[in-house]
């Protein structure tokens, strides 16, 4: 700072100080309301295993799919950034043919799976989370964005129009360095309850993008990571969503293609 602007400034001692603001108040965008949140088609049928939902190849696949995706991260856990990735699964890709016909048309409910409830997921139910989403719309009753309360009060809208189809894709090598600190991380967002954990698959059918890691600033190791988990529900090609770093989780998050609430780590 030059010497001359150094010591007290009388200017700064006024009154209107006080409540200048620094920079330009930037104002939310006037929107429209999202469009109601659409249910799944009621049916009678209800499988009480998850193999039920599909053919005996398809099933197969998505176990071996499981099982080289494992072996890959104790692989990349074992030998860092030098892993040269022997077990790495190759993208898997079914489509509603790959159901059996009850099955089809439908976002299956797995969660409780174990305990054979499995039941198409309710797409009108409240979004579960730890906001108080009425005193937040209460607070935002003048706000021009009305698509961003619609958000918070129904959940998350990507207007992404997803096929039916299980996309299961292998982790990003970036992950190799730093599984250890991964599993750290999504432990952490678990007990936070940004993030569900799952002994399998928690929807069918889904899409699991791949996980990988970014160095943060002025840390020397890589922590933060970028993945989510997707619940299709009409028709488009077999391409992923983008996706936030943080995740999210299940049930009611409104939307043709996603509907979560928090993160889901299957």
């Amino acid at each position: 700072m030059p010497h001359e602007l150094r010591g007290p400034d009388p200017d700064a001692n006024q009154s209107a100080w006080a409540t200048e603001r620094f920079t330009k108040v930037i104002l939310p965008p006037a929107t429209s309301p999202l469009p109601p949140p659409t249910p799944q088609r009621s049916l009678s049928w209800r499988p009480t295993a998850i193999h039920e939902l599909l053919s005996p190849t398809a099933w197969a696949q998505i176990k071996d799919w499981f099982k080289l995706n494992a072996q890959d991260i104790e692989d990349m856990r074992l030998h860092g950034p030098g892993s040269l990735r022997p077990f790495k699964p190759k993208p898997l890709i079914l489509g509603q043919s790959d159901f059996v016909e009850q099955a089809r048309g439908v976002v299956w409910d797995l969660r409780r799976a174990a305990e054979g409830v499995i039941e198409p997921v309710d797409f009108m139910a409240e979004a579960e989370g730890n906001l108080n989403v009425r005193l937040i719309n209460q607070l935002l009753s003048d706000c021009p964005d009305l698509e961003l309360r619609d958000h918070l009060q129904y959940g998350v809208d990507y207007k992404a129009d997803l096929a039916l189809q299980v996309v299961l894709l292998p982790h990003m090598s970036s992950l190799a360095p730093c599984v250890d600190l991964i599993e750290l991380e999504l432990e952490r967002l678990i007990d936070s309850k940004w993030h569900e954990l799952f002994p399998t698959l928690p929807f069918l059918p889904l899409r699991l993008s791949p996980k990988g890691a970014v160095t943060r600033k002025f840390e020397t190791s890589a922590g933060k990571t970028s993945a989510k988990t997707l619940v299709p529900s009409s028709a488009s090609g077999g391409l992923a969503l983008a996706h936030r770093p943080q995740a999210t989780s299940v049930s009611a998050w409104r939307t043709r293609c996603v509907r979560f609430s928090r993160g889901v780590r299957p």
